[in-house]
């Protein structure tokens, strides 16, 4: 019974992150059998927080200079400050022009790293023959044109921040699979 497993999986995790919200989802073959689990563990919500209502936590502070009231740009407003609270990875995806790099800075600021840089980089406007060096920065004198001391790369720069990287399809897919 797929219920009752991750009812069983799901208590006795519980035990091992008292202080964890858990959720428990089956992962199915093609027939149907359950083939494993996939458990989410993430912190419980301080119980400091207001709400504005049961279904819509407050937002953080840093959000307040994105508005719009319809309710896909509130949901992923919502979304977006829920991964705040993590040390995940983040992929806006969106039209240019619709506020990616807003958003990003909204959520970099709710973020554990808000004391440390946020640097962005339009991976569009550099040239694809540079962005490694625009990435990872380069020693003194390596090419023609260089700065004679050097440069650092917008990944050190960011250390212990965000780094946004906006039209990161644009970027040589050589470098994507180096980054």
């Amino acid at each position: 019974n797929v219920g009752q497993l991750s009812l069983d999986h799901a208590a006795r995790l519980a035990q091992v992150f008292p202080h964890r919200q858990l959720h428990v989802e089956p992962v199915l073959d093609l027939h149907g059998d359950v083939w494993a689990a996939v458990v989410f563990v993430e912190p419980r919500a301080a119980p400091s927080r207001v709400r504005r209502s049961a279904t819509a936590p407050e937002l953080p502070k840093s959000f307040d200079r994105i508005s719009g009231s319809d309710p896909g740009l509130r949901s992923v407003l919502h979304h977006a400050a829920r991964v705040a609270e993590t040390s995940l990875p983040v992929l806006v995806c969106s039209e240019t022009g619709t506020g990616k790099e807003l958003l990003a800075r909204a959520v970099h600021e709710a973020s554990r790293c808000w004391a440390g840089p946020m640097v962005s980089l339009n991976c569009g406007a550099v040239q694809p023959e540079l962005m490694a060096s625009e990435l990872f920065g380069y020693a003194p004198g390596s090419f023609t044109g260089a700065d004679p001391k050097g440069r650092e790369g917008k990944l050190a720069a960011a250390d212990g921040g965000t780094l946004f990287l906006d039209e990161l399809a644009e970027m040589p897919s050589a470098l994507q699979v180096l980054l």
